[in-house]
């Protein structure tokens, strides 16, 4: 949808998304939005605090580099207008169409949390360790796309 060109990211020359001064604004007028839907979408108070760690955690990938705080967060704020727009309830319940939990996960949950007396943290840890092996696996990420 969006194509960032060739000086999306210039950082051989210490500078990061020197291009996107306005592109930002392109991609949202491509769709038919203005900054103001922009703003109206993405500053609900729960997305703009995910927006903030969002761009806090990009420019923390590039600690050696000067990181324009305000072009990386303008780009966040527009993808998830864009985003929006494409992807809403309807489309969420019609990917979602036909599942359903597996028949026993709550007993097992609960099995689990009567083991841990009551601890939900634990019941989390519990559930993250039994996929450890296959988290960030390079291969399942690949057979995903």
């Amino acid at each position: 949808m969006w194509d960032p060109g060739e000086k999306g990211f210039s950082i051989s020359h210490n500078r990061v998304l020197s291009s996107y001064d306005y592109r930002w604004l392109e991609c949202a007028q491509q769709v038919g939005g203005s900054w103001e839907d922009v703003e109206r979408v993405v500053l609900l108070p729960f997305i703009a605090l995910a927006v903030h760690k969002m761009v806090a955690h990009i420019v923390g990938m590039f600690p050696r580099f000067r990181v324009n705080n305000v072009k990386v967060f303008r780009i966040v704020k527009v993808a998830f207008y864009v985003c929006s727009l494409a992807f809403g309830e309807k489309e969420a319940l019609e990917w979602a169409e036909d599942f359903c939990f597996p028949a026993d996960l709550g007993a097992r949950d609960q099995q689990i949390i009567e083991e841990l007396d009551g601890d939900s943290t634990g019941l989390v840890k519990a559930k993250q360790g039994l996929l450890v092996s296959d988290r960030l696996n390079s291969r399942r990420i690949e057979s995903l796309g």
